[in-house]
C-alpha cells in the first residue's frame, strides 16, 4: 500500500522546514525495494507559493484534497505561520484534514496551526527555539519543552526548528518500516546521527563554538565529541593543539568560559 504523505504550506514557509522530511519520505525504500511514500505538497489555494528564499514551490488546493486519503499530515514552519493564523478558512481546512489523517505533525512554528487549531490542548509541544515563549503565551494550555527535538503524543507528532524535521521524519519512518530504513536514509543524507526526540536543541559542543568567538578549539571540541572513550585529560587535549598544559589551560577558559575538564 503507498500512503500519502501531505505537506501543508502557505506564503512564507522556511524552505528547509519542507525540504528536509520532504526528503527523507521521498527517499524512503522498505527492504523490499518497493517506495511506500507518495509525498505531495497542499496549500489552501493551490499554485505556486513564495518560500523564505529565491525557490518558489508548488502545491496543489486544500479543498481538493479532503475526500484524499492522507496517512499523515505535516504542517510546515515558517514566519509566515503568523498571517496564515488570521485565516479561519485555512485553519478549519488544516483542522479537516488531521481529523482525518492516521498521524499528524508540525514542523518547527508550524506547531502553531495545530494549537489554533485546538489539536494540542492540554498536550506537552515544541517549536523552535526562539518561538517557545511566543506559543506558551499565546496558547497556554499547552506545555512547551524549551529543550526537546521532537515530541510523539499518540498521533501527533510536533518538532523543533529546521533540521528537527529531519530527525522527526527519520523517526516516523523508522515506525512505520523497520530502524533499518531509517538508518540508511541518515547515512544516504548524511546525517551527522539519528538523534533523539529528547535530544537537547543545542548541543554542547555547539554552546563551546557559541563562545569561542575566534573558533580557536573548535576542532578540539569536536574531537572531544568523538573521543569519550577514550582517557583524556588536560595534557593529552594541549598536546593536539601544541601548547604546554598551562598555556592550553589558560587559553581554553578565557576562550571558552569554562575549564577543559568541566568542558569534557
Amino acid at each position: 500500500m503507498t500512503l500519502n504523505i501531505a505537506f501543508v504550506v502557505y506564503p512564507g514557509i522556511k524552505l528547509l522546514d519542507l525540504a528536509g522530511p520532504l526528503q527523507v519520505f521521498s527517499d524512503a525504500v522498505n527492504e523490499k525495494g518497493e517506495k511506500p511514500y507518495k509525498p505531495f505538497v497542499i496549500s489552501k489555494s493551490g499554485g505556486i507559493l513564495e518560500t523564505d528564499t529565491t525557490v518558489n514551490i508548488e502545491s496543489k488546493p486544500l479543498d481538493k484534497c479532503v475526500e484524499c486519503t492522507i496517512d499523515t499530515l505535516l504542517v510546515v514552519g515558517g514566519n509566515g505561520v503568523y498571517d496564515t493564523l488570521l485565516d479561519q478558512d485555512f485553519i478549519d481546512g488544516v483542522y479537516l484534514l488531521a481529523s482525518k489523517s492516521r498521524r499528524v505533525a508540525a514542523i518547527c512554528t508550524g506547531t502553531f496551526v495545530l494549537a489554533k487549531c485546538g489539536l494540542l490542548h492540554g498536550k506537552h509541544a515544541v517549536t523552535h527555539w526562539e518561538s517557545c515563549e511566543r506559543l506558551q503565551r499565546e496558547y497556554p494550555t499547552l506545555r512547551v519543552e524549551k529543550d526537546r527535538i521532537y515530541i510523539a503524543d499518540g498521533k501527533y507528532w510536533r518538532s523543533a526548528g529546521v533540521t528537527a524535521g529531519i530527525d522527526m521524519a527519520i523517526k516516523m519512518v523508522s515506525n512505520d518500516l523497520t530502524t533499518n530504513v531509517g538508518l540508511s536514509i541518515a547515512r544516504s543524507l548524511v546525517t551527522y546521527f539519528v538523534r533523539p526526540g529528547g535530544q537537547s536543541q543545542f548541543s554542547q559542543t555547539l554552546a563551546l563554538q557559541s563562545t569561542d568567538n575566534t573558533g580557536r578549539f573548535d576542532e578540539l571540541n569536536s574531537w572531544i565529541q568523538n573521543n569519550f572513550q577514550n582517557n583524556i585529560n588536560n595534557q593529552i587535549l594541549a598536546d593536539r593543539v601544541a601548547m604546554s598544559a598551562r598555556t592550553f589551560a589558560r587559553l581554553y577558559l578565557s576562550e571558552t568560559g569554562i575549564t577543559p575538564a568541566k568542558a569534557v
